[in-house]
This record gives C-alpha cells, structure tokens and sequence, in this order.
C-alpha cells in the first residue's frame, strides 16, 4: 500500500456519500464500527453541514478516496456530560470520521499522528 496520504478540504457531497454508504454496507454487521443507518446517519445534510462550515475533510490514497472526518471546535451536549482529564475550552472535535474497509489499520493511524 502507498504511504502518501493526501487530506484536502471537501466538496464533493456526492463523492462522500457513496464513501459513507459504502462503509455503511460493509461494516453493517461489525460491533467495532459506529453502526452508522444508511439515510439515518449520517445523512446528505449532515455531511453538507461540515461542508458548508468547511469542516470537511477527505483523504486520497492513488486518487481514490479513502476516508473522510469532520473536524470543528463545536461540542454538542452530549460532550459537556463527559468528565475529561484535561480543559476541554480550545480542542477540537472529530465527527464521522469514515475510513474504506478495505483501508483500515495504517490509515487511521495517519490521520490522527500525521496530519491532524
């Protein structure tokens, strides 16, 4: 597997979908992904959302598409109930971050030690 990474803003709602769907579709049956509903979450609005806020991003391995997350400064609620060990004022926050089955290991790793 190439070891160049590209993590680029988003734009392409279509492109991400399909990257969501398909990670839902392969994953439906897996206790360790986020069981993630297939037009229940996370839906077109939610991944425009991100994009709009140009929250969004997407990595490319080969120009293909690989993964995508949403990264904000936002806490929902739910966030403020959590006891963390550390001042939580000026973090940010990582949101549906997806990566392709057939990706995984290595290419989580890289998004959170090498570019983010």
């Amino acid at each position: 597997m190439n070891e160049v990474l590209k993590l680029e803003k988003a734009d392409n709602i279509d492109e991400l979908m399909a990257l969501y769907e398909e990670i839902i579709e392969q994953t439906s049956n897996m206790e360790v992904y986020g069981r993630w509903k297939k037009n229940l979450y996370p839906t077109k609005e939610d991944i425009q959302a991100y994009i709009d806020t140009d929250s969004m991003y997407m990595a490319y391995e080969e120009n293909q598409m690989i993964g995508a997350i949403g990264i904000t400064i936002f806490q929902n609620e739910g966030y403020t109930n959590i006891r963390w060990r550390k001042d939580t004022t000026n973090v940010c926050v990582f949101h549906v971050l997806g990566v392709h089955p057939q990706y995984t290991g290595w290419t989580e790793f890289y998004f959170f030690e090498k570019r983010l």
